[in-house]
């Protein structure tokens, strides 16, 4: 997952626009993952020393509870292609790049019996 910026935290301040949830230890923001409609994840971030500890799964399964959707999209950058891969996402193109910034296109479909893969 790529570093937050502060112009990319900014953006998500809009709530006629965005959902956002956090994720927090010790009353600290370790990660925060920010979802619009239609389906479109636009930002998930977990800090660095927080990573591969289940906290953008988590993170992920919020959007799914609290959304309902029934599918969700995003453009993965492509240092974490892996980990939305074994969360179950799948390649919708190929990569792509905007403004220097590499990614693929990934969708996820959720069913009724959601479970997060381990």
């Amino acid at each position: 997952m790529r570093s937050a910026r502060s112009a990319d935290i900014s953006s998500i301040a809009d709530a006629s626009k965005y959902r956002a949830v956090k994720a927090v230890s010790d009353d600290q923001i370790i990660g925060y993952v920010a979802w619009r409609d239609p389906y479109y994840i636009a930002q998930l971030y977990v800090l660095p020393e927080s990573q591969n500890r289940g906290v953008g799964g988590t993170l992920l399964d919020a959007v799914i509870a609290r959304s309902g959707y029934d599918r969700l999209h995003l453009k993965a950058s492509i240092n974490a292609i892996g980990f939305y891969e074994r969360y179950g996402f799948t390649h919708d193109g190929a990569e792509e790049s905007d403004k220097g910034i590499r990614y693929v296109p990934m969708s996820f479909r959720v069913d009724s019996k959601h479970e997060r893969p381990l």
